[in-house]
């Protein structure tokens, strides 16, 4: 597409999923689960609590993302921030969802709006 910076997405994307992975790893040793452990991985994936915390952490995540490629791009920043919410649900698709449906449904529905919450933010900076 024309217009769209992937010099502004690609860096987004990977200080989202650093910041996924560093926060995911704190999580679950806030829980006190063996990651060795599949029984305990899989059971930690049903637990409420960490799910909710989880969802809230990748909603932040993701709307930093949106808004550091809003902010990374020379103009558009809506679009770029709907290219990053885009370019999140394809690779989380493509690494594949973990949890109950209720949680990937939530997850992918908040998506998009939160990168483009970012996004947003970082517009209204701007005036």
């Amino acid at each position: 597409m024309t217009g769209i910076s992937y010099k502004a997405i690609v860096p987004a994307l990977i200080v989202m999923f650093m910041l996924d992975i560093i926060g995911g790893t704190l999580m679950v040793g806030a829980f006190g689960v063996d990651v060795s452990s599949a029984a305990q991985l899989d059971e930690l994936l049903q637990q409420a609590d960490y799910l909710m915390l989880s969802f809230v952490w990748g909603t932040f995540t993701t709307g930093l993302g949106g808004y550091l490629s809003a902010r990374w791009a020379a103009d558009r920043p809506y679009l770029h921030g709907a290219v990053f919410g885009l370019a999140t649900l394809l690779l989380a698709a493509l690494m594949g969802m973990e949890g109950p449906f209720w949680f990937t449904l939530l997850a992918v529905l908040c998506t998009l709006p939160a990168a483009l919450v970012g996004a947003g933010v970082f517009k209204r900076s701007l005036s």
